[in-house]
């Protein structure tokens, strides 16, 4: 029997929870594979997101987690709620539209080709860029 789809309509998640995947969505939006994105914590209780590309690593600290063990356990309901659509595409929307990730997307970005990150399918620039 297939596990029980979570129970999504009302419920408030995390802020944390929320602010974590809205990175995740920006390095989607950016063209990142979902398989190379990691969302973890450090032992001071930072929230982290990581992109693995080219052979190198890109780290976006989101916060801190009073208990990093009820944070991980939220995250993944949260994204098993996001895999099943258990919460719907609007509520998703506004979340990215409000979040300090959609905001400074382009910094993110900029640091991200800085350090010689690629996406699979972008371009590499022929001239060096200053």
């Amino acid at each position: 029997m297939p596990a029980a789809r979570p129970k999504c309509v009302g419920r408030k998640w995390d802020a944390l929870v929320i602010e974590a995947w809205c990175v995740y969505e920006a390095l989607r939006r950016m063209g990142f594979p979902s398989d190379s994105i990691y969302v973890g914590e450090r032992a001071d209780r930072t929230i982290f997101v990581r992109v693995t590309a080219t052979g190198q690593a890109f780290v976006v600290d989101v916060g801190t987690a009073p208990d990093t063990a009820a944070f991980l356990t939220e995250w993944r309901v949260f994204c098993r709620a996001m895999i099943d659509k258990s919460i719907d595409e609007d509520t998703a929307l506004s979340w990215w539209n409000a979040s300090k990730a959609r905001r400074e997307a382009g910094m993110i970005l900029a640091a991200i080709i800085r350090k010689g990150l690629r996406a699979p399918g972008w371009s590499t620039p022929s001239e060096p860029v200053n």
